[in-house]
């Protein structure tokens, strides 16, 4: 009485390397999104030192109307984000006491 084994099929040709290709595309995928993340913020200019922060499109005519326009309901809020950092949000409802509808 003999007893046969099964002979094992031998792994396709490549596997091995393609599972160190994918590794490696993952890995720096990770490397990417952890460099993105980390990085620090972009520069802002500096109002003290004479860089302003963005032009005004305000005209004249949009100057002397300004009186006529305010801010109401102002809320400060504060919370936490997914990634652990303290989120300040400022909110309110700006409110029209002239005769001219405003445009965003």
């Amino acid at each position: 009485m003999t007893e046969e084994f099964p002979i094992p099929e031998p792994a396709p040709q490549g596997s091995g390397t393609t599972r160190i290709i994918v590794a490696l595309a993952a890995a720096l995928l990770i490397l990417a999104l952890a460099f993105f993340l980390m990085r620090p913020a972009s520069k802002r200019p500096d109002p003290a030192a004479g860089e302003s922060q963005s032009q005004s499109t305000i005209g004249p005519e949009e100057r002397a109307y300004l009186p006529n326009v305010g801010v109401d309901h102002l809320e400060v809020s504060r919370a936490e984000n997914f990634l652990h950092q303290e989120v300040t949000t400022i909110s309110g409802q700006i409110a029209n006491g002239g005769a001219r509808p405003l445009a965003s």
